[in-house]
């Protein structure tokens, strides 16, 4: 999926159904693990704990809203971050300054978001799920980051994210943006 995901920022729609996908067999092909359904039981509290969909797989941070250009757009769901980086620049013709971006809280952020932007304001909206944006527009260039809040214990020794001034250059940002 990031491979798609990272080329040309493309809107893509993966269909991939394997009923006797399980952990240790994935898809059977490649050693990869696409399916967005899985055979095994539910962990889940609240469900019948018997096959069912693995939402992680599909549901992703994504702009459906953007007041500007796109530039990038970048999901890392493998590590416990779930870093989602988006860059975009300024857009004379654009008739606001508000960018939407959908955060799947519960599926990939039950600890919360850490969130860290270029420029302006933000605000989330929880019963949405939805962080509103709004940039400077005398700033051309633009960027967000959102990940998952770390465990108060890992807080204390995570270093996978620098700081905002550190952000905006991190050869980090270049490479997972």
């Amino acid at each position: 999926m990031e491979a798609v995901e990272s080329t040309a920022l493309q809107a893509v729609t993966v269909w991939n159904y394997v009923p006797y996908n399980t952990k240790e067999e994935q898809d059977g092909w490649n050693k990869e693990d696409l399916s967005i359904f899985t055979s095994e039981a539910n962990p889940r509290a609240d469900s019948n704990r018997g096959p069912h969909l693995r939402m992680p797989s599909v549901v992703r941070p994504y702009a459906f809203k953007l007041a500007g250009k796109p530039v990038s757009a970048r999901f890392d769901g493998l590590h416990d971050d779930k870093c989602f980086i988006m860059r975009f620049e300024e857009d004379p013709l654009a008739r606001t300054t508000t960018s939407e971006i959908f955060v799947p809280l519960g599926v990939h952020y039950p600890r919360g978001v850490d969130i860290e932007v270029s420029d302006g304001h933000y605000k989330l909206d929880k019963a949405r799920q939805t962080l509103t944006f709004t940039h400077n527009p005398q700033v051309a260039s633009h960027w967000l980051c959102i990940r998952h809040r770390p465990c108060e214990y890992s807080a204390a020794h995570s270093s996978r994210m620098p700081s905002s001034k550190f952000l905006a250059t991190s050869p980090m940002l270049e490479a997972r943006a």
